[in-house]
């Protein structure tokens, strides 16, 4: 019974002992990627300390500014499965990814902003690729170098990432600041400036432009000056965004002197819901990666162990059996011949009698 019993747990040890690392270099590998299929929805708040009204532009107003603007920005993020399903895609295990948004006014559901942009990147890394039509408002652009700005990589290191920035068209540095809790969980933060810099221009009436004579005539073309601070909470084993804060500022200028203001506004997201939603995504991510396959390890050892410890013992057990059993017969054997010698010798003996 103990060697069935020690075949059986010694079976079950090798049993997990395979398993252990298929689960933490097969099916992690295979699991731990950003499904090409994903859709998702969120929204910011955002709130306009200035923005640029242009019907009080057009009408020369010397204040052309609406402020205190409250709003929300909703973005949508849409796996675009055929692309990803192409031979270019992939063999390199791209995902294709087309990004909206746009930004609404609270209180009158105006329009205020929109964008697109369309990505392609390792599903892994994060890491974007010149593939499958990359653009950002239709317009094709080479975003490699550059990792996607709505997911950072699996398993986070603490360090710099080049993050994509539509309104630069091109990567900017996110430096690791240290860790932090966000909404219960822990996150690694990292932060963001961006100087001043040109984005494009603007052509309007020279008329409309403060400090220059009501009564010019023509057009004069400003400078389209973009800055930025935003500050990125991240879910470090899936690369999650947990939060955002960021605030721009934009101004149109003349010869480096501002004359007028686009929009200078605060945006923040995150909620406990979505973080939730990703601490579950990366406890599963650690138990399939570490929790599993050492606690297999572990038992597969123990009953290993047992098992061959059973078995060893069932040997013994058996060894003792036959040794014993053939000192019965040899005793019993002796027995009998000495009995029969006996005899022999007990005939041989003449009559006492006689």
């Amino acid at each position: 019974m103990k060697r069935v019993i020690g075949l059986i747990l010694l079976a079950l040890g090798v049993m997990m002992l395979v398993l252990a690392p298929l689960l933490r270099f097969y099916v992690l590998p295979s699991a731990a990627k950003t499904p090409v299929d994903q859709y998702t929805e969120s929204t910011s708040n955002v709130v306009f300390e200035q923005l640029l009204d242009p019907t009080l532009v057009a009408a020369g107003d010397s204040d052309p500014y609406k402020r205190g603007v409250e709003a929300t920005q909703f973005v949508y993020v849409r796996g675009d499965v055929p692309a990803a399903e192409q031979p270019e895609a992939q063999s390199q295990d791209l995902a294709i990814f087309d990004y909206f948004q746009r930004v609404n006014d609270n209180a009158t559901g105006e329009l205020i902003t929109a964008g697109t942009a369309r990505y392609a990147f390792d599903r892994v890394s994060s890491e974007l690729v010149d593939c499958c039509g990359a653009s950002v408002d239709d317009e094709p652009v080479n975003m490699t170098g550059s990792i996607l700005p709505v997911k950072f990589p699996f398993n986070v290191e603490k360090g710099e990432y080049q993050v994509f920035n539509t309104s630069l068209k091109a990567g900017t540095p996110f430096q690791f600041q240290g860790e932090e809790e966000k909404f219960g969980i822990n996150t690694y933060v990292f932060k963001n400036e961006v100087p001043p810099t040109n984005v494009g221009t603007l052509e309007v009436p020279t008329s409309a432009v403060p400090g220059e004579d009501k009564d010019a005539e023509g057009n004069t073309v400003l400078d389209e000056m973009y800055s930025v601070v935003s500050t990125y909470w991240i879910e470090p084993v899936t690369g999650q965004i947990v939060a955002g804060e960021s605030t721009e500022n934009t101004t149109y200028d003349l010869d480096g002197e501002q004359k007028l203001v686009k929009a200078i506004y605060t945006g923040t997201n995150g909620t406990q819901e979505g973080a939730d939603d990703i601490a579950a995504l990366a406890g599963l991510v650690t138990m399939i990666g570490s929790t599993l396959p050492l606690v297999l390890l572990v038992l597969g050892l123990v009953l290993l162990v047992i098992g061959l410890l059973l078995l060893r013992g069932g040997n013994k057990d058996a060894g003792t059996g036959a040794s014993n059993e053939d000192m019965v017969l040899a005793g019993t054997s002796g027995s009998s011949g000495t009995a029969t010698q006996v005899l022999d010798d007990a005939s041989k003996k003449p009559d006492s009698t006689t």
